[in-house]
């Protein structure tokens, strides 16, 4: 059969029940493709098909756990590396809000891949920050490995950095997408504070609050990256961003 997830296509009878790349290779059908607009920007019809198919995601994420129970087989599988030296949990972390105990499950196969880099220096609490994550979703990472709060990556970003530019790309970071963390750019309070689908701005807003007291109580608030920015400077970058935007009204 063939599974078909964003831009690319799994063929399940090509991927074995024992082969250890089958788990990453659910979560890498998943990721949107270069050209796909970020999940904010779909027409209903899109935005519809993109949310099919991460239930069918997480879905398969469960199915697989059931179906391999095995300690050995689920560490193999979670410490396969993919592209970019990725893994399983770095992908899935590059999803749109991914669900607590399908997180969890992955994390259950192999707690140590939650402190591995990817060739960026990311570690998958990097990717759940900058890709709007839940707060539950990110203590189980900090839960996992404490030390990631305050990991840099290879300029020297902490995950606290990315978070103040949580749910910028909300459809998942894609193969070839950037968010603002990767170079890319913010446009509304709503990308700032991850404010899409959490019942307003005023619940994103106290979802924020709690991720930076999550991730900022170790000390991660005080690391600058390599140009010497502090993770509020990114945050207050944000706000003068989305103030400049914002149409001003005739002069009095």
């Amino acid at each position: 059969g063939v599974a078909t997830l964003g831009a690319s296509t799994i063929r399940t009878d090509d991927v074995g029940a024992n082969d250890v790349a089958a788990l990453y290779g659910i979560c890498e059908a998943a990721l949107p493709g270069p050209n796909d607009p970020p999940l904010a920007d779909m027409t209903p019809k899109q935005r519809s098909r993109r949310e099919s198919q991460l239930e069918r995601t997480w879905e398969a994420l469960t199915e697989w756990l059931i179906a391999h129970p095995s300690d050995e087989e689920r560490s193999a599988s979670a410490t396969h590396r993919g592209q970019f030296g990725t893994t399983a949990l770095h992908l899935l972390c590059k999803l749109p809000d991914p669900p607590v105990d399908v997180v969890r499950g992955i994390i259950s196969c192999e707690k140590d891949v939650a402190s591995w880099q990817d060739s960026n220096g990311w570690i998958p609490l990097h990717h759940a920050c900058a890709n709007g994550a839940s707060r539950e979703v990110l203590g189980l990472l900090c839960e996992a490995y404490p030390g990631g709060r305050v990991t840099q990556d290879k300029r020297r970003r902490t995950s606290l950095h990315f978070a103040f530019f949580r749910g910028q790309v909300k459809g998942g970071t894609s193969k070839g997408g950037r968010s603002f963390a990767e170079g890319g750019t913010i446009g509304s309070k709503r990308a700032l504070f991850g404010c899409e689908g959490q019942g307003g701005d005023d619940g994103g807003e106290d979802e924020m609050a709690g991720i930076v007291a999550l991730l900022g109580d170790t000390g991660a608030a005080r690391l600058p990256d390599e140009n010497g920015m502090l993770p509020l400077h990114y945050g207050k970058f944000g706000l003068l961003r989305i103030a400049h935007s914002v149409p001003r009204g005739p002069d009095r």
